[in-house]
């Protein structure tokens, strides 16, 4: 995940879609997918690099935070 994570946060630093999804900002009480390059494949690229998928890493992110995650 640490991969993922510097390059998403690389990403969204220099202005563009993260690629990985694990990007999320606070925003009117809920945790929101930060913008993502190609969602239609996201399930795709997370599974090439070993990472869960969505639904699990939201679930996680509900039960740490205790706040609704807004995931397209």
């Amino acid at each position: 995940m640490g991969y993922a994570n510097f390059v998403d946060r690389l990403q969204l630093h220099q202005g563009k879609k993260q690629l990985y999804g694990t990007g999320f900002e606070f925003k009117d009480g809920k945790m929101v997918l930060s913008p993502t390059e190609d969602l239609k494949h996201l399930e795709k690229r997370r599974t090439k690099i070993g990472l869960p998928p969505m639904s699990e890493a939201v679930k996680m992110m509900k039960e740490i935070y205790h706040l609704e995650v807004v995931y397209p």
